[in-house]
């Protein structure tokens, strides 16, 4: 660091050529924390909205507070692997049923808190199809290990067949899970296991993202 002589009061002081960059440096720091405040403080906020974000089901519907406008689809599972939670960490899905806004006019108004599996919902329609895909879970996501079997139309999202359906056509099966897909950004993916005595368990992940 270079110094010079101050002519008023013989004090060394740093010129102004080098207090520049040490001034945009504090500043930097300065604002770097306040990012990473701001990023903590919106990462708790979206935490807690997470947590209103709940999802239940049983045998007559799927309901709850996360966002079901966009419809819901589920996946049959056969296990192969659990993580350290108990939760699926490798599996192959059999089969696939969803039900969804099927692009009518009147479908567009429709915002449903819950959809029913043995009656209508409204303009909502169910439909389904059979594949044989393999998955690994991969944090938040998931990655096809092998594909043996799916449509020739076919959308990991949304189930691309023509005939349509009022009601579930799927059966659910008794010590069986399921991969659920809510189309809301709050929630990172959801399991369903259905025990031997038919009775519902819903495993969901929340995801928190701070924005840029």
């Amino acid at each position: 660091m270079i110094f010079h002589q101050n002519k008023h009061n013989g004090t060394k002081s740093i010129p102004a050529i080098k207090r520049r960059p040490c001034i945009l440096l504090f500043v930097g720091l300065l604002s770097g924390f306040f990012l990473l405040s701001g990023c903590a403080a919106t990462g708790a906020m979206v935490l807690s909205l997470n947590q209103s974000c709940r999802i239940k089901i049983n045998a007559l519907c799927i309901k709850g507070s996360c966002e079901l406008t966009n419809g819901v689809l589920f996946e049959q599972l056969i296990i192969l692997t659990k993580d350290s939670a108990g939760l699926p960490s490798e599996y192959t899905v059999t089969a696939r049923f969803a039900c969804y806004n099927p692009g009518t006019e009147n479908a567009t108004m429709y915002r449903p808190d819950k959809i029913y599996f043995r009656q209508p919902n409204g303009p909502f329609k169910w439909s389904a199809d059979t594949v044989n895909i393999s998955y690994k879970s991969a944090g938040r996501n998931r990655q096809i290990v092998s594909i043996q079997q799916k449509p020739e139309h076919y959308d990991e999202m949304f189930i691309l067949n023509n005939r349509q359906y009022d009601i579930c056509p799927h059966n659910f099966q008794k010590d069986t899970w399921y991969y659920v897909k809510i189309h809301d950004q709050r929630v990172a993916k959801t399991f369903l296991y259905i025990d031997r005595n038919k009775r519902f368990h819903v495993y969901k992940v929340n995801i928190a993202i701070c924005p840029v």
